[in-house]
C-alpha cells in the first residue's frame, strides 16, 4: 500500500553485529527473534493508519500518512528508545554478546517526488545514521544525500 504525497518515515533494525554474523553465531532463531522483536514494538507504536513495510534484510520502511517530518523524528526517536530499552531485557535474558540497536533515517515526501525517490533519500539518512555512530535517527534533506543538521540522537 503506497499513500501519495505523504512524509514517511524510514527504518532499519540494525545491530553493531549483522544479522548474518548473528545467525551464524548463535543459530537463526536468535536472529530471528530479534527482527520479530523489532516488528512487535514498531507495531505497538504506530498508528493504524501508518503501514509498516519489512524491505529486505533487516531493514524495514513504515509510511507515516500525515506526518511532519518533526512528527516522524519524534516518532523515530520514540521507535528507537523502545526498541533499545526493550532488547536491553532481551540481551540480559538471552546474555548476547553484543548490543542491540536501531539506526533510522526519516524522509518527508516531496510533491514533486516518488516514493522511489523518497527511500532513496530516506535511505541515504539511515547510512549518515550509521556514519554517525548507530543508534540514532537523521533526517533526510531535501536532495538525495543532503542530511538535516542537528538531527535528533539521545
Amino acid at each position: 500500500m503506497l499513500y501519495k504525497d505523504v512524509p514517511a518515515l524510514a527504518t532499519s533494525a540494525e545491530r553493531t553485529a549483522p544479522v548474518k554474523q548473528i545467525n551464524d553465531r548463535l543459530g537463526h532463531a536468535v536472529g530471528d527473534d530479534i527482527l520479530c522483536r523489532f516488528v512487535a514494538v514498531v507495531e505497538r507504536m504506530l498508528r493504524v493508519e501508518d503501514v509498516l513495510c519489512r524491505f529486505g534484510g533487516e531493514e524495514f520502511v513504515a509510511l507515516l500518512p500525515g506526518t511532519s517530518a518533526a512528527q516522524a523524528l519524534a516518532a523515530g526517536e520514540r521507535l528507537r528508545i523502545a526498541y533499545v530499552d526493550e532488547s536491553a531485557v532481551t540481551q540480559t535474558a538471552k546474555q548476547l554478546p553484543f548490543a542491540i540497536s536501531v539506526s533510522i533515517g526519516i524522509g518527508e515526501l516531496r510533491e514533486d517526488e516518488d516514493i522511489d525517490g523518497l527511500i532513496r533519500r530516506a535511505d541515504a539518512a539511515l547510512y549518515e545514521a550509521k556514519v554517525r555512530g548507530r543508534n540514532r535517527c537523521e533526517l533526510a534533506g531535501d536532495t538525495l544525500g543532503e542530511i538535516v543538521d542537528g538531527a535528533a540522537t539521545v
